[in-house]
């Protein structure tokens, strides 16, 4: 526990020095509680909105590391499917261009698969 606070004040002391970029279009953030608000200010990730009026006042989520928003990957958007593409990476002539694809159709053939590739 004692180290994982240290890596906070560490991370808090490098958020006072130089601005936070923002977040990516789709970010979800996951609060402990529902009345927290986001605001826009540059420490927005740690719940504290603006900079703090003092240089020393240490972030809440150092007294409570559980109280830290957390922020999880973007999703929902990754496959857009193509037949051109989905031929040019796995289809049976670039199976047949390099030996490991080759190997893949000996194991599919091995195991008697009726389709060996697209």
């Amino acid at each position: 526990a004692a180290r994982f606070v240290s890596r906070l004040v560490q991370a808090s002391r490098s958020v006072f020095a130089a601005p936070v970029a923002a977040p990516a279009a789709r970010t979800v953030f996951i609060a402990p509680s529902a009345t927290r608000q986001f605001s826009t200010g540059p420490l927005r990730f740690f719940g504290l909105g603006q900079l703090p009026s003092t240089p020393t006042a240490a972030p809440s989520f150092l007294h409570n590391p559980l109280s830290m928003p957390i922020r999880t990957a973007t999703f929902g958007r990754e496959y857009q499917p193509s037949v051109v593409r989905r031929k040019r990476k796995l289809g049976f002539l670039a199976r047949r261009k390099t030996p490991g694809g080759r190997r893949v159709l000996e194991r599919r053939r091995a195991k008697g698969r009726k389709y060996l590739s697209y």
